[in-house]
């Protein structure tokens, strides 16, 4: 992507500058909307009227896939799919009938849902908006509106009122908690890209194995500790990875769209080294990751049943794969492909367990699940190419 700077040269951004330019216009308010809502998928889908996450399989790997960029750097393919995702169906005529009334069936079982929970209580009523934020935009509130007018009695109509006014407040409340959430996560961002530069705080690209080594030692102490107590500082806040992952694709996204800055493109190589480092670490540590702990016990469970495939070697290969950078995959598989030691077929059967589990055993929408299934996809793609 871009100009890809070689050895010697530097990009001459400071810290700050870089900071600066790629905070602004990142759709900060959206980027904290999905935030605060969590995993999308969960709660009451605005296009169908029910939960999302009841689609599972093929369906939700391809959500799962959709408009990532972990290791192919090809802006123009996300460009091009999210342009075409941003104008397909609708034509020139704007939404159907049909869809019409579909959003207002959905919003008229999400005000429902709200009425019901006010009844329970302000905590029930924060469940329910927990779910379902993104769903609360303007097509909501003008639905909202018109079934307050249609209200029979004044105290139906004041219900209605004192409800807006605390999901108004509990919104806000959410976004907030996010935007601190995205402050702290973009500071951890920068300390995390900072590792790479050299003492005048400039990048040199690609990243030499040095570089990329204090990158991946930053992420394992201080952001992914596997003991899950982290060396963090006095002052310093823990970092939430979902957020920091967040900003890094609105990041990214920033400089690929910004097609005229040259330098502003120059930083989308070390963003995707960001996921990639973390894709590598959390599958290194797959067994300690308390959502997927209970899958993986399962699996192994089925293998020493002999009811699922399994190959030492292939286990062996794959580690191996992992711990070394994205760029040696290709020597790495050269040499598996031209010994016996490791099939196609075992590595390929590897890479499948890891990507159902991940699939499965994470919420559907989430930033880590995109990024962990991107990452195996490509590995995936590469190991074919190499056998």
């Amino acid at each position: 992507v871009g100009q890809v700077l070689g050895p010697g040269e530097a990009r001459g951004w400071r810290r700050e500058d870089m900071a600066s330019y790629l905070s602004r216009g990142t759709g900060r308010k959206h980027v904290a909307h999905n935030l605060a809502l969590g995993p999308q998928g969960r709660g009451p889908c605005p296009k169908r009227g029910r939960s999302c996450s009841r689609e599972r399989g093929s369906a939700r790997f391809r959500a799962a896939r959709r408009d990532c960029c972990v290791v192919v750097p090809s802006s123009r393919r996300v460009t091009a799919r999210a342009a075409a995702s941003g104008s397909s169906g609708k034509g020139f005529g704007g939404p159907s009938i049909e869809e019409k009334m579909e959003e207002v069936k959905a919003n008229d079982m999400l005000i429902d849902a709200l009425v019901e929970a006010h009844k329970s209580g302000e905590q029930r009523v924060l469940d329910v908006v927990c779910e379902s934020l993104l769903a609360l935009d303007k097509g909501f509130w003008m639905r909202y509106a018109m079934r307050t007018d249609s209200c029979e009695t004044p105290e139906e109509r004041e219900g209605m009122a004192d409800l807006a006014n605390l999901v108004m407040k509990i919104t806000e409340q959410l976004v907030k908690q996010s935007e601190k959430s995205l402050d702290t996560a973009q500071g951890w961002l920068m300390k995390l890209l900072q590792q790479a530069a050299d003492d005048q705080g400039q990048w040199h690209l690609p990243l030499n194995d040095v570089e990329v080594g204090k990158m991946r030692t930053f992420l394992q102490t201080k952001l992914m500790a596997v003991d899950g107590e982290a060396e963090l500082e006095e002052g310093e806040e823990p970092c939430d990875m979902e957020s920091l992952l967040a900003t890094s694709y609105a990041w990214m996204k920033k400089a690929m769209d910004d097609e005229e800055n040259k330098e502003a493109q120059q930083v989308v190589p070390l963003l995707q080294k960001v996921l990639q480092l973390y894709a590598s670490q959390y599958l290194l540590n797959f067994s300690s990751q308390a959502e997927m702990a209970l899958l993986q016990a399962e699996n192994e469970a089925l293998e020493a049943a002999g009811e699922l495939p399994s190959s030492g070697p292939a286990k062996e290969a794959l580690e191996k794969l992992l711990t070394c950078d994205e760029e040696d995959w290709d020597s790495q598989l050269r040499v598996l492909a031209e010994g016996d030691s490791c099939s196609q077929e075992g590595l390929l059967a590897e890479l499948q367990k890891k990507k159902e589990l991940i699939i499965l055993g994470m919420k559907g929408g989430m930033y880590e699940q995109r990024v962990l299934v991107e990452f195996l996809q490509e590995m995936e793609e590469r190991v074919r190419g190499a056998f």
